[in-house]
């Protein structure tokens, strides 16, 4: 097997992520499946400490804070994220390195003989499952495991973490979770585990935050709120990166008072900071020594591609993967702090199942023209069908076959007090980024 037809076997399972309009049933997501390949492995998860992190927008960021932080302080990182971006591989990283494609070939090969003893395995369970297995064989210090879909039905919810974080939770997926924040809030809450505390993170509403601190009672977990055990204050910011100050609330954490430099641009990458902190500032009564020094280095430097991310110079290009009213809010506030003297060409594309309108009512106004294109993936929208979405919005519309096309007509539109911003999908984000990288066109240093 070479690393193309592991490809091909892994896509070739269940995969819900492409499926139209999915909706929850007890079948399709059944963690017994999990657990019964998980034994046939040998329970990799149980070899190394875990940290879960669940939510509906800014796990990912905070996660790979997380990672980042841990990663300068010395120890070995297992992360494990999801979508991919660019490269399959790059779902499983070990200290900011992506799963080799020879060893993810071989994860397979392993893997793939259990799979008759265990039966409709989805490709998200294989994932996570090869994920564990090589963070097991990596001897990791600590793995970062993000959730995928929701939370308490997840395939990463077989974990025993010593620590479990719950990130901004809003209206997405709602065939699957529910059309209520209630219902989505305790699919979330979910990962919660009896006597592990939970870290929860600024909550937009306040329903969300009340099933979170009922669930931890209900387990005997204790609770701690970000936004009550730090505060972190905007200081500056520009298209380079941000500073913020942070004021710990109790005596004993304020060690790592001061002022940080991130990487990550947006006022909401603040608060996904104040979630990492707090839940690694609980790591270190786990016997986990990070250093300010360590903290500052790992916020700094932390990578996280398509969110508020510049790609190009000449025109300004910005990446930006919000995909629901509550993420494209945010994009707004940043496109208002960071664009605020350009004009917005915006290139946008989503997946049929979000909230498109909702979306454009949000983002469209103010804009001087849209592009609409298409993802490859699945669950693509049709531009044409985006065009009649926009109805009494008044901005100027423009359709492109494709990603390459859009981004060719953007930059032919657009002049130095021109901003082009893509958004509406991570896929159309990831799209975007690798065109703009490998022309000319990327010179986002």
């Amino acid at each position: 097997m070479n690393y193309y037809q592991a490809l091909d076997f892994l896509n070739s399972l269940i995969d819900f992520s492409h499926i139209r309009n999915l909706t929850y049933s007890a079948e399709k997501f059944d963690l017994q499946r999990m657990r019964d390949l998980l034994g046939l492995m040998d329970d990799p998860q149980q070899y190394f400490p875990i940290v879960h992190v669940a939510g509906t927008k800014g796990k990912g960021s905070t996660a790979a804070m997380m990672a980042s932080v841990l990663q300068a302080a010395g120890y070995l990182v297992g992360l494990f994220t999801s979508p991919f971006l660019f490269d399959f591989c790059e779902q499983i990283q070990v200290n900011s390195e992506s799963i080799s494609h020879e060893e993810l070939t071989n994860q397979v090969e392993v893997l793939k003989p259990l799979l008759d003893q265990v039966k409709n395995i989805t490709t998200f369970e294989a994932t996570t499952a090869i994920a564990f297995q090589y963070f097991k064989d990596c001897q990791v210090d600590i793995a970062i495991i993000e959730a995928g879909l929701g939370g308490r039905t997840d395939a990463t919810n077989v974990v025993d973490p010593l620590l479990s974080v719950i990130t901004s939770i809003s209206y997405d997926h709602v065939g699957v979770l529910g059309s209520t924040i209630e219902l989505i809030a305790s699919h979330k809450a979910g990962i919660i585990k009896p006597g592990k505390p939970v870290v929860a993170a600024h909550q937009v509403y306040p329903e969300s935050l009340r099933i979170i601190r009922d669930t931890a009672k209900q387990v005997g977990s204790e609770i701690i709120e970000a936004d009550k055990f730090v505060n972190c204050s905007p200081i500056s910011h520009s298209l380079e990166g941000q500073i913020f100050k942070t004021d710990f609330a109790q005596p004993g954490n304020d060690t790592w008072d001061g002022d940080y430099g991130l990487g990550l641009l947006g006022a909401h990458q603040i608060e996904n900071a104040a979630t990492a902190l707090t839940a690694l500032s609980n790591l270190t009564k786990w016997g986990f020594a990070i250093a300010k020094e360590e903290v500052a280095a790992g916020l700094r430097y932390v990578i996280w591609p398509c969110r508020f991310e510049v790609v190009n110079r000449d025109p300004l290009m910005v990446l930006d993967s919000a995909h629901n009213v509550d993420s494209v809010k945010k994009l707004k506030q940043s496109m208002a702090d960071y664009l605020g003297g350009y004009k917005i060409l915006l290139i946008f594309g989503s997946s049929v199942d979000k909230d498109i309108e909702g979306m454009f009512k949000v983002l469209l106004p103010g804009v001087e023209k849209v592009i609409f294109a298409k993802s490859e993936h699945p669950r693509a929208a049709e531009p044409a069908m985006l065009v009649k979405l926009v109805r009494d919005i008044p901005v100027r519309c423009e359709v492109a076959e494709n990603i390459t096309e859009a981004i060719q007509s953007a930059k032919k539109q657009a002049d130095s007090q021109t901003a082009v911003v893509v958004a509406g999908s991570i896929f159309i984000a990831a799209a975007a980024r690798e065109v703009i990288l490998n022309t000319q066109g990327g010179n986002s240093k």
